[in-house]
Parts: C-alpha cells; structure tokens; sequence
C-alpha cells in the first residue's frame, strides 16, 4: 500500500506539537503554589501599607 502523501508532514507536525504541549505543561509546573503565596504575600503587604490609613478614620 502506498504511503498517504501528506503523512510525512502530518508526523512532523504531530511531533512538534506534541513537544510543545509538554514543553507548556513543564512551563506551568507548580503555578498553583507559587501564586496562592504572591497573592496572599500582595493582600498582606496591602493591608499593612493601608494599615496606618485606616486607622487615621478610625474614631
């Protein structure tokens, strides 16, 4: 049976994409911690910058 002509291209393309999938999955690797810290490390630095304001309306 002969091969299918575009089938050489189709193998490269899915090689490549498949490389970058992982390459995107490595990437993203351990995001979820990373941004609970700097977001809880922002709302901390927040509150004590606005700390001293708040206490300025404070009767």
């Amino acid at each position: 049976m002969p091969p299918i002509p575009n089938q050489k291209a189709f193998d490269i393309n899915q090689a490549a994409f498949e490389k970058v999938i992982e390459q995107g999955f490595r990437d993203v690797e351990g995001f979820e911690i990373t941004t609970s810290v700097e977001v809880s490390a922002i709302a901390l630095l927040n509150l004590f910058g606005l700390m001293p304001r708040i206490k300025e309306y404070s009767i």
